[in-house]
């Protein structure tokens, strides 16, 4: 890394990318699960690196945008398919 700046750069656009999506859905809704917010975790971060590797720009959207999107469908997706259902958690407790 050229600079201290670049660091900072790519720091924020690992966070705003992978990790604010989770912690805030986390936080905020009630059917997020743990799987959810790992696999949009992975999915933001790993879609900001190549973002931030290729230069990629999808029609002047910046990296931080899409790859925040990409981990918001994913957080979603994943959570809604790992939901334990009532009978389920009734019989683990």
């Amino acid at each position: 890394m050229p600079s201290i700046i670049d660091a900072l750069n790519y720091s924020y656009f690992l966070y705003t990318g992978g990790v604010f999506v989770p912690v805030v859905g986390g936080i905020l809704w009630k059917k997020a699960t743990r799987q959810g917010a790992i696999a949009g975790l992975l999915a933001g971060a790993g879609m900001a690196i190549i973002g931030l590797i290729t230069k990629l720009n999808l029609g002047g959207i910046p990296v931080e945008i899409y790859s925040g999107v990409i981990s918001a469908v994913v957080f979603i997706i994943v959570s809604l398919a790992t939901q334990k259902t009532n009978i389920q958690s009734y019989n683990e407790s």
